[in-house]
């Protein structure tokens, strides 16, 4: 019914712990069931995919501990010819550089949950990052391509560090 009604996967609908559920749903293959919270390393990824418990992963780069384990995920989905949906939330400015990077140069083919922009308040970039249309552009240039405005920076940690000592 879901399918019918539009719905492209469905990500991580029961209990990531719940394997023989996830099994079940992939071999009904009503819709491509696509997993996320529990994949935190190749090492979850390959279990699950040996089990038969997906038919993807929603990448998330900070989650998997950064560019190397994400991007070695996404070769793995790719080998096994699975789905990778590029996921974030709410990534800072640097994660989400990161992430824009990883997955424009793996050709991620569906819109990304990478909403840091419209959720966090708190800008390091000397060019911050402005969603157009629900579109952020990839950053170019060495690095993440993006530079970090060291004043901004620095009265972050000062804020934070206050905020810290006063409890809140």
């Amino acid at each position: 019914m879901l399918a019918d009604l539009g719905v492209p996967v469905l990500e991580q609908p029961i209990p990531i712990n719940q394997i023989s559920g996830y099994q079940r749903l992939v071999k009904q293959a009503a819709l491509p069931i696509v997993l996320d919270e529990g994949m935190v390393s190749p090492t979850e990824l390959n279990e699950y995919i040996g089990l038969g418990c997906c038919n993807g992963v929603a990448v998330k780069t900070a989650r998997c501990g950064g560019l190397l384990p994400a991007r070695e995920q996404i070769q793995i989905l790719a080998d096994s010819n699975l789905l990778f949906l590029g996921s974030g939330l709410t990534d800072p400015d640097v994660s989400l550089a990161a992430s824009l990077i990883l997955f424009g140069a793996h050709g991620l083919s569906h819109p990304a949950a990478l909403n840091g922009p419209q959720f966090l308040g708190e800008r390091v970039l000397t060019e911050p990052f402005v969603p157009v249309r629900g579109k952020v552009r990839i950053p170019q240039g060495p690095g993440l391509g993006v530079t970090v405005d060291e004043a901004k920076l620095a009265d972050l940690v000062r804020r934070s560090a206050v905020m810290g000592r006063l409890g809140h």
